[in-house]
């Protein structure tokens, strides 16, 4: 083995190495945020039949409150948590560890690509330690929810591998192989659709790239190619397209919406992605910013303009440079539905994952900057460049430690949520839960009620049902009864009436509070919008018989058991209901067995 061979194979390792270290902590984490909700409430992979409805579903179909409101069809996504409940069950370790795993071998990948764009092993190396170390790769790792971001970046730059070798060879397997691995891409991560932008320019810049020796091609044979390659390429994504659509169909005015919010925000959303690209500061799961501003002038004209600089900077360095130009509009490219067209909420266009397989190609482009061959090697500005390289990565690194941990558990994740957003009524909201979980007290409910208080000022920043239903929960805890029966009563409205359990609690509550006539009211009004719910009639009967109105309770309680025989406290109340009727008249207690 030469020298050189030796050099890469040990710098490699070494990139590796420090990764898992730096990662190492997230074997020790729980299970975060979606986790509780994706993977362990739901029921659709835990067992195997949910590897054949993996394909009819979208990721939240096990929830009817998110129906029709989400566009996540990612069938293999779903395929591997299936796999993975299999063999871990209910133990985060196994899940982490094969994050982790996925990360190293996407960064294997992303080194094979640079290899066979002929980058330099310096500049290959850096590329490969920028990726695996980048802070922003920490959402993609320690949470097992963004999975598909690991998983959608290895099948991709497979992809793009089998792409260029049959750009080089010609050999149909390897065309049949990469719009395999495309559509496999987008099976698991819909945004690796973008994946189309690196596949074009690969071919576009491909006879400089992959066959340097060869004739440049004219500008009509490019083009000829670019309509080629495209047309290639659509046959997955229409495929893909029906397929999704089949299993989820669309919802036209909510994409509707979520496009106008995309392009109001976009400017922001796309400086608040270069400045967590050049510095990683403090990231998490959740921004203050909901980039919904309206266009003004500092809302959206001055990230624009700064944006336009960068962009403009950003083709200056690499003007004239097949490498460069490839790799910054790759990384571009895949940053583009991240500003998303109708595949995300206004709410959710920032997040760390998003960055993953984009930072790949970033990571090469800066790389060639510091670490490509100069006419003087120890030149001052070429020695200063590399100097800042190394000073940036350091700098970033410094974050490694600290943000990592956001992710040990929810607590730990809403407390840094809280710290970042102080405001947001959903984080508050978020943090309550998970402190009354925990058993911290909070006899104020100091939480929701600040959450309450936001929301009256950012309506559209928080889920209003969630938040009063909780408020009502913690003041009836606490012995606030009639401020409890106020947020009960707020939370049922804001549902439009379709949050029985709300409803149910203000009756409860109505009847705390020894008013029975309006207790009465409230659940004779939830029998005619609930009638097919048993709860709804016990109720009903209890209250009856707290008014003293006996043969209300017995026909109530009788309603109940008629929708819900098997309903043992129902059965319960039923006999004592009838027992203090036939008390009440001196008469011997009628038979209480159910309709």
């Amino acid at each position: 083995m030469s020298v050189a061979a030796r050099i890469e194979r040990w710098g490699v390792w070494a990139c590796l190495a420090l990764a898992c270290a730096s990662f190492l902590p997230v074997l020790g984490f729980g299970f975060v945020y979606d986790d509780l909700q994706q993977l362990v409430g739901n029921p659709n992979v835990h067992d195997w039949a949910g590897l054949g409805t993996a394909f009819t579903k979208h990721v939240w179909s096990f929830d009817p409150t998110k129906a029709g409101t989400v566009h996540y069809y990612r069938p293999l996504f779903m395929v591997a948590l299936t796999l993975g409940w299999q063999a871990f069950g209910d133990h985060a370790l196994g899940y982490h560890a094969v994050s982790l795993v996925l990360h190293l071998c996407a960064g294997a990948l992303a080194f094979c690509l640079t290899s066979t764009l002929g980058l330099p092993l310096r500049v290959r190396l850096a590329a490969l330690a920028t990726f695996l170390l980048h802070p922003i790769q920490i959402q993609a790792v320690a949470w097992i929810s963004a999975v598909s971001e690991p998983m959608a970046a290895i099948v991709g730059l497979a992809s793009l591998l089998s792409w260029a070798h049959w750009l080089r060879s010609r050999q149909r397997r390897y065309l049949i192989a990469s719009l395999a691995l495309y559509a496999a891409a987008v099976l698991t991560l819909e945004r690796a659709v973008a994946l189309a932008g690196p596949l074009l320019l690969l071919g576009w810049y491909g006879p400089a790239l992959l066959q340097p020796s060869a004739a440049a091609p004219g500008m009509r044979q490019r083009l000829q190619a670019l309509a080629s390659h495209s047309l290639l390429l659509a046959l997955p994504v229409l495929g893909v397209v029906a397929a999704r659509h089949l299993a989820i169909g669309e919802n036209a005015a909510l994409v509707a919406s979520w496009r106008r919010d995309t392009w109001i925000g976009a400017s922001a959303v796309a400086l608040r992605y270069l400045r967590n690209l050049v510095w990683p500061h403090a990231l998490s799961l959740a921004y203050p910013e909901r980039f919904l501003p309206e266009p003004t002038l500092q809302r959206f004209g001055l990230p624009l303009l700064v944006v336009a600089l960068a962009v403009a900077l950003a083709l200056w360095l690499s003007r004239g440079d097949a490498r460069r130009s490839f790799l910054l509009g790759a990384g571009a490219l895949l940053m583009a539905p991240a500003l998303c067209v109708g595949l995300l909420p206004g709410h959710a266009l920032v997040q760390d994952r998003y960055c993953y397989l984009p930072l790949a190609f970033f990571a090469a482009w800066l790389a060639d900057l510091a670490f490509a061959d100069a006419p003087q090697p120890m030149a001052p500005r070429v020695v200063a460049r590399r100097a800042l390289w190394v000073a940036w990565l350091i700098g970033a690194l410094s974050q490694h430690a600290s943000d990592i941990e956001y992710f040990h558990d929810d607590l730990a994740l809403f407390t840094r949520a809280v710290q970042v957003a102080p405001q947001n009524p959903q984080f508050l909201l978020n943090l309550a839960i998970e402190e009354h979980r925990r058993g911290l007290p909070d006899p104020q409910c100091s939480r929701l009620q600040r959450a309450r208080t936001a929301l009256a000022g950012n309506p559209r920043w928080g889920d209003p049902v969630s938040i009063y239903f909780q408020l009502g929960s913690c003041l009836r805890e606490h012995g606030s009864a009639a401020q409890a029966l106020d947020a009960y009563g707020q939370a049922y409205r804001w549902s439009g009436g379709n949050m029985l359990e709300a409803g149910i609690d203000r009756v409860v509550m109505l009847a705390e509070l020894q008013r029975f006539d309006d207790a009465s009211r409230a659940a004779q009004a939830l029998t005619r919008t609930h009638g097919d719910s048993p709860v709804v009639w016990k109720t009903l009967g209890l209250i009856a018989a707290n008014r003293g109105d006996f043969v209300s309770a017995e026909r109530s309680m009788r309603r109940a058991l008629a929708l819900a025989p098997d309903e043992a406290a129902a059965q319960l109340l039923l006999e004592r209901i009838v027992a203090a009727q036939a008390h009440a008249t001196g008469t011997a207690p009628a038979s209480t067995s159910a309709p």
